[in-house]
């Protein structure tokens, strides 16, 4: 019987991660990896989560049934570039990056129309960026988004589908503007949030007077996920019509603030009475959000794990209609 060749190019925490868990799943895959930190693919390979590793991109492409771009936002431009020759007729091309409309435009500007895109945003909390970070069991009971481009056949849409649950996961269908709006509230306004703040605060005259009364807490508030300038500069700017929603918002909020801080605190109690009930909104939206979001984990938990027993035949799961024309045994 035929495996399901896949290859994935990036082999850090979350490409590590989806070979482990695919394996894990008894899937009858084969899995190539690919990396220009070749120490990386390396690690991964010792770790069970690769079968085969290839330092040639093209090479580690060719033939594959799915490749998974696990690399960067700014990488993946590039590496959809280089790959697009190389990949035959029907594959289907995925990719693991928090923004969905720049990804989606570079597909449709480099992959041929033979090839289906399905763009994918693992909501998962990523503790490292390398390979030792790297677990079978990342993606239980979380949600991936998924947003297939305009000429994708549903039945590549099936097939990204499936493997988000054969590796413990909930499939979540949400447009690209959709997905980087969200992104941008609740990833990337913080982000920026960061970047501001400690750049005031490092540039200050007194700074230097300042570091005796660094803790957790201002080594949290300035703690950026990554050390590449670049992915960094590239997340923000790739979203940045909708961050200049979100910067807007924030203004008026802060324009509060600052009427607060420059009001009288007896002859203006409206201004002290709205920054009262600011904070009491933010207490009681906490408790209820921590409420539901544990309840919502184990309900989708138990969901992810009730649709993978379900499955009766890997090789309907992962193949379906969509490889069927291929299999020769």
């Amino acid at each position: 019987m035929s495996q399901l060749k896949v290859s994935i190019i990036g082999t850090g925490t979350i490409g590590t991660s989806l070979g482990l868990a695919l394996k894990n799943s008894q899937a009858s895959v084969e899995i190539t990896g690919h990396d220009l930190e070749h120490e990386h693919a390396g690690q991964a390979l010792k770790m069970g989560a690769l079968d085969h590793t290839h330092w040639n991109l093209p090479k580690a492409v060719e033939g594959a049934d799915l490749v998974i771009l696990a690399t960067p936002l700014s990488a993946i431009r590039e590496t959809l570039l280089h790959i697009a020759e190389d990949l035959r007729p029907d594959a289907v091309v995925m990719d693991v990056a928090e923004l969905k409309k720049p990804v989606l435009a570079w597909a449709t500007e480099f992959l041929p129309d033979t090839v289906h895109f399905i763009s994918t945003n693992p909501l998962v909390s990523v503790p490292s960026r390398g390979p030792a970070g790297a677990s079978a069991t990342l993606f239980t009971g979380k949600r991936i988004a998924l947003v297939p481009s305009a000429n994708a056949k549903s039945a590549a849409l099936d097939l990204v589908t499936n493997v988000v649950q054969v590796i413990g996961a909930e499939p979540l269908f949400i447009s690209a503007e959709e997905n980087d709006s969200m992104v941008a509230a609740m990833r990337q306004i913080p982000l920026m949030l960061k970047v501001a703040y400690g750049h005031r605060i490092f540039t200050s005259p007194t700074w230097r007077e300042m570091r005796e009364m660094v803790d957790q807490t201002f080594a949290a508030f300035t703690a950026l996920p990554t050390n590449d300038v670049e992915e960094l500069y590239t997340l923000l700017f790739s979203n940045r019509a909708a961050l200049r929603h979100w910067v807007n918002a924030l203004q008026d909020t802060l324009s509060l603030l600052q009427a607060f801080l420059e009001s009288d605190p007896v002859e203006e109690q409206e201004q002290h009475e709205r920054l009262r009930q600011m904070i009491a909104t933010l207490l009681e939206q906490q408790e209820q959000w921590d409420t539901g979001v544990e309840q919502e984990e184990v309900e989708r938990f138990d969901t992810a794990m009730r649709q993978a027993k379900e499955i009766t035949s890997l090789e309907q799961l992962l193949y379906g209609r969509f490889f069927r024309r291929r299999r020769k045994d």
